[in-house]
């Protein structure tokens, strides 16, 4: 009897790990990244941002992005191709475009857009690479 229950032990783990793993992609995107950031200028920055999900929906929240404060919420949604795109943000003088695609198994969020802001803030190409410690 030992022996004949194995196989279907063997198949429920198989099933177990391969569900656990798509999890474990969608979850990996939240917490805390560093972002490594060269701006228009050629000005570079490194700083924290964190990504938090909202309930039952593919959108994400970005907070600190464009080293921008822990307050400023940039809202991204994670398409079928791992590709993220702007949907808004909190700061109403501010307004993000482009795009950023997630590699699960690099764990990285390669980033390029633009930036409109207050204070004269006109940044037309920001490239960015988020990586999570």
């Amino acid at each position: 009897m030992v022996k004949t229950a194995w196989p279907f032990i063997a198949i429920i783990l198989i099933v177990i790990g391969v569900g656990c793993d798509k999890n474990e992609t969608s979850e990996g995107l939240i917490g805390l990244w560093r972002c490594n950031e060269i701006r228009s200028d050629n000005s570079s920055k490194v700083y924290n941002v964190s990504v938090d999900k909202f309930v039952g929906d593919s959108t994400y929240v970005i907070y600190n992005m464009y080293n921008l404060g822990m307050d400023a919420e940039v809202y991204v949604k994670l398409g079928r191709d791992s590709v993220f795109t702007f949907t808004g943000c909190n700061i109403d003088s501010y307004s993000f475009n482009g795009s950023g695609t997630y590699s699960p198994t690099r764990q990285t969020i390669e980033w390029n857009y633009s930036v409109l802001g207050g204070g004269g803030v006109n940044d037309p190409l920001v490239k960015a690479t988020f990586t999570k410690d």
